[in-house]
């Protein structure tokens, strides 16, 4: 078979390729929404338009959760202030957590 044959039979079958491959996926915009769902199927994440919220106060018995999550949280922020700052989202969650919990 002549290289020129092999390069038609490989651009046919790339074209073919992209025809059934999946467009890509569009980046998220984190401004657009308040919360974000995975999107297994579709392999991104989902804004949540609304997002219903109960004030942290009412939950009881969670101490030791609430505990972990901010301690996650803080480290999390921590990573990322090196060369990124810290992220808007960790700050955001640190302002909820550390600003109106009490229990």
């Amino acid at each position: 078979m002549s290289d020129a044959r092999e390069l038609e039979i490989l651009a046919r079958i790339a074209d073919a390729l992209e025809r059934i491959a999946p467009p890509p996926a569009k980046a998220a915009d984190l401004g657009d929404a308040e919360g974000f769902v995975w999107n297994a199927q579709a392999g991104q994440v989902d804004p949540v338009r609304k997002i219903n919220r109960v004030d942290i106060s009412l939950l009881k018995g969670v101490g030791p959760q609430l505990d972990q999550l901010r301690e996650n949280t803080d480290r999390s922020g921590q990573e990322r202030q090196g060369s990124l700052g810290r992220s808007r989202c960790s700050g955001a969650f640190q302002r909820v957590l550390f600003e109106k919990t009490a229990y």
